[in-house]
């Protein structure tokens, strides 16, 4: 049962002949561009723009995407906004037909003429824009000259011909969907639907529903072809998925006011999914989800029934000639079958890959073998683990409480321990305390009071001793007396606790508080100028931490949304403090409410803080030569909330003291003129964060201005304080503005920021973090007599890629638990017995199936002496350290660049 590491990933054999396409490249006019943008224009300078507040406006370009996708079903990619976008309308290609596409242009001109003279026409007149406009664009369309066309040979695979088209990656991930449309993928779950993506270097299919229990779901894959540094030829990357299908919207508060679905037509185009958006606007005072256009124009082609647009897409009649599907979201919209979860089993994305190879072979298509496990040992082998501290026992939590309250009490207690455990916690004594209970107190030394704070210092994190001051803000005391409980066996006399009273007008729905007829915007002020007035009538000490208890549903409806995020930003920004919240215990209930505190009380103890645990061990691992060894590491990324740039950015530089895990900030952002800070303590900077309006950053050029500021302070900076810093740079957001951190860019010489090179930063070391790294599964196989199984676990690696100029690695992180080996998502499968000496079969698992988050770490700048397998060793070990709220020591990036994640929670605003 020997196995072996399978990289979920494709690469072209060079060996054979070359994978060549034809493809006309779509365009507008510049006749054309020029009148559609003047109505753009028109329209948004115009009074029913002004009167509306409308000072961003798009062309109703859905509906003319959607019947240009059904007029020809060759498209390979599309851009989305079809190049008319609010915010860059371009005469670039917006779309890519493969094959001779010339009788199809008048298909796609007899589209545009439709759109012109339907939903154009009326959204002119809407705005007020002039008629002319539209008998200008009929014109063009009179004489076939709405769309310029560009014929081309494109060679897909393998990459790199010399005079070739540069735009080939805007249609090869297109094409490899192409060949996959149609083909078995997931076995039993039929032919693959294949939607037409952007412009980017991705596409995607998914099977058609399936139905588990009450909720429906289909299982996809999303292609996407990644570039290593220096390596000529691309990877072609297999991530696979599970879409959960809703059975309605969320009735409360939502999350987000825009979600995804798709029209499928097996009768008339069996292989594809045409996609539309549902919206949600307030009308009329009420809350309304919106179809697009292009849900009526596909409703139109197609035949389907009528009346199922908007709220009602949710409810129409699926059958085998045609479905409308919405994609589940949580909070917002609702899913059928609550047991559903997302993910794919390792098993059958093995299968899945296998069945993809097996369509793409002919066209030169293998599994990819370029990489090998580093087996050498790395920190994270030789260095102390660090300790599960998240989630203590609660039967140590109760012991302790029950304990205490008895020495004081003067009188006995008629209602007996287990009467009074079993009242709370619904659970008798028996299930909570057991031999093993003493056991765990000896093992610290006999006492659980300060039992955080020691293995913590012990980890190398000294804590702060400007945090002395911890404020309960509750709405009853009911509580207070737990949490100063739980707070006192963690970190013993170290904090005081203050049970405040939460004021009034703070949390509850929207309808019960003041301003409930007012925009977000303003309401959130409200709620901000209620916390102020708090901050004013008490006197909390310095540097204070904020444990905020309140619930997410009161009688009158789900909490205000704006709510939450007001007190954050109020309670740092005026009151100077850090802030974390907590929901209440259920009526009668203290076991689930018990973890739940732990976390929160850790998180705002130490995640707030930003300590990283256990760096001292790990860093002295891995440098035993002192001489060589950082005192700092160091991790810069770039922070936004939202999709748009202008709603909150900024860039961040963490530096970490290894002896001491204390963590300094430095941020960049722009005002009135570009700014970049001085070192601020963790907290400091979350209140400078808080503390002021939308911060931003401007235009691509401020940016790019910017980042550059930032980097060259701070590689100053550490280069003076400490030559052998180790500084991790995510690259994911960063990339466009530092060509340094590309593939093409990226090479062990000089750091080079604007064009110049910085000989004196030499001595720092430079890993680049990208979130783009392949799924890794470990295959394995056994045979008992003459029927044999296979299967694939998720897998902890770290992982070298060969060929490339700089040393790079992938990093697979540990999954939270796993179903037995062999197990499938969505259908029964024979699996190994426990005793491993036979099969049995095993229904399918519905239910969540974790999947590791594998990162890429490519190691730009090391010392002459420096293993770059130990570094990126560090960078893979540096991915645990930090208490989770689930459990889960394990985070997406390096903790130096995961701490910058805090600052987001303080980021928000209206």
């Amino acid at each position: 049962m020997k196995g072996q590491d399978i990289v979920l990933a494709l690469k072209f054999d060079l060996s054979m002949p070359p994978h060549a396409v034809s493809v006309a490249a779509i365009s507008w006019s510049p006749d054309a561009l020029r009148i559609l943008a003047g109505m753009r224009e028109r329209a948004v300078s115009g009074e029913v723009s002004r009167a509306r507040g409308k000072e961003k406006l798009s062309l109703p370009y859905a509906s003319l995407r959607a019947s240009l996708l059904i007029a020809d079903p060759r498209f390979a990619s599309m851009d989305p906004g079809l190049g008319l976008r609010q915010t860059k309308m371009t005469a670039d290609p917006f779309g890519y037909l493969e094959g001779n596409a010339v009788l199809s242009i008048d298909d796609l001109q007899d589209a545009a003429a439709q759109w012109i003279q339907g939903r154009l026409s009326a959204w002119a007149q809407a705005y007020g824009v002039s008629g002319q406009a539209i008998s200008q664009l009929t014109q063009l369309i009179r004489t076939r000259s709405l769309f310029s066309v560009a014929h081309r040979e494109m060679q897909a695979f393998p990459w790199g011909v010399a005079g070739a088209p540069t735009d080939f990656y805007k249609v090869t991930a297109g094409q490899i969907s192409r060949l996959l449309a149609g083909k078995e993928v997931f076995p039993g779950l039929g032919p693959m639907l294949r939607v037409v993506g952007d412009q980017s270097n991705s596409a995607e299919l998914f099977s058609r529903p399936q139905i588990a229990g009450k909720g429906r779901f289909s299982l996809g894959c999303r292609i996407s072809l990644e570039t290593l540094p220096g390596a000529r030829q691309p990877v072609v990357y297999l991530r696979f998925f599970r879409r959960r299908w809703a059975s309605g919207f969320e009735q409360g508060y939502v999350a987000e006011r825009n979600i995804g679905g798709f029209v499928l037509s097996e009768a008339i185009r069996p292989h594809e999914a045409f996609s539309f958006n549902a919206t949600m606007k307030f009308e009329q005072g009420r809350k309304i989800w919106r179809t697009d256009e292009a849900f009526d124009e596909l409703v139109s082609h197609f035949g389907m029934q009528v009346g199922y647009a908007n709220e009602q897409v949710v409810d129409y009649p699926n059958d085998e000639t045609a479905e409308a599907l919405l994609m589940y979201k949580a909070k917002v919209t609702t899913l059928g079958e609550p047991d559903l979860g997302a993910g794919v089993s390792a098993t059958d994305q093995l299968d899945a890959t296998h069945a993809i190879v097996g369509i793409l072979e002919p066209y030169g298509f293998r599994i990819f073998d370029g990489h090998s496990e580093v087996k050498k040992v790395t920190p994270g082998r030789k260095a102390k683990a660090v300790p599960r501290l998240d989630v203590f026992k609660p039967a140590m939590i109760l012991n302790r409480l029950f304990r205490d309250q008895g020495e004081q009490l003067e009188e006995p207690v008629l209602e007996s321990v287990d009467e009074a455990l079993r009242r709370v916690t619904q659970k008798p004594l028996s299930e909570w305390f057991s031999k093993n209970v003493k056991g765990l107190e000896e093992r610290y030394e006999g006492t659980l009071a300060g039992l955080v704070s020691r293995v913590v210092e012990g980890m190398g994190v000294r804590t702060d001793p400007g945090r002395r001051n911890l404020y309960l803000l509750l709405n009853t005391g009911e509580s207070s007396m737990w949490i100063k409980a739980v707070d006192s066996m963690m970190v013993g006399d170290e904090v005081k606790v203050t049970a405040v009273q939460l004021p009034p007008d703070v949390h509850g729905p929207r309808n019960g508080l003041p301003g409930s007829e007012l925009n977000s915007a303003e309401r959130f002020q409200c709620r901000v100028a209620a916390w102020r007035r708090f901050i004013e009538s008490n006197e909390f000490g310095s540097r204070p931490m904020f444990l905020v208890q309140a619930a997410d549903f009161y009688p009158g409806g789900q909490d205000d949304s704006v709510n939450k995020v007001a007190a954050v930003r109020t309670l740092s920004g005026v009151g100077g403090g850090t802030v974390q919240y907590l929901l209440p215990p259920e009526r009668g209930r203290m076991d689930g409410y018990l973890v739940r505190l732990q976390s929160a009380l850790l998180d705002l103890r130490y995640g707030h803080a930003g300590c990283v645990m256990g760096l001292k061990a790990v860093v002295e691992a891995a440098f035993p030569d002192m001489d060589s060894r950082p005192q700092f590491l160091a991790g810069i990324g770039y922070i936004r909330i939202g999709e748009r740039a202008d709603l909150a950015t900024l860039v961040a530089t963490a530096r970490i003291e290894v002896a001491t895990g204390k963590t300094c900030i430095k941020l960049a952002h722009l005002e009135s003129e570009a700014i970049v800070t001085t070192w601020m303590t963790f907290d400091e900077a979350l209140g400078y964060v808080a503390g002021r309006g939308r911060l931003t950053m401007g235009d691509y050029n401020a940016q790019k201005s910017l980042i550059s500021k930032l980097l060259r302070e701070s590689f100053d900076s550490l280069s003076s304080e400490d030559a052998n810093a180790v500084v991790f740079v995510d690259a994911t957001n960063m990339a466009r503005f530092w060509p340094m951190l590309t593939n093409p860019k990226a090479k062990s010489d000089d750091i080079v920021i604007d064009g110049q090179a910085f000989p004196k930063w030499n001595s720092l070391r430079l890993i680049r973090v990208r979130e783009n790294a392949p799924m890794i599964v470990h295959q394995r196989s056994a045979l008992f007599g003459d029927r044999s199984i296979e299967w694939a676990t998720p897998v902890q690696r770290l992982i070298e890629a060969a060929d490339t100029v700089v040393p790079t690695y992938w990093s697979i992180a540990r999954t939270i638990g796993q179903f037995k080996r062999g197990t499938s998502c969505y259908r029964s499968k024979y699996v190994l017995r426990a005793d491993r000496l036979g099969f049995e079969e095993r229904d399918a698992e519905y239910s969540q199936h974790q999947t590791p988050n594998p990162i890429e770490l490519a190691v730009l700048r090391r010392q002459l002496n420096d293993d770059p397998t130990v570094l990126a060793g560090l960078g893979h070990h540096l991915r645990a350290g930090i208490p989770q709220a689930r459990g889960d020591i394990w985070v997406k990036m390096p903790s130096p660049l995961h701490v910058l994640e805090k600052i987001r929670e303080y980021l928000e605003s209206y």
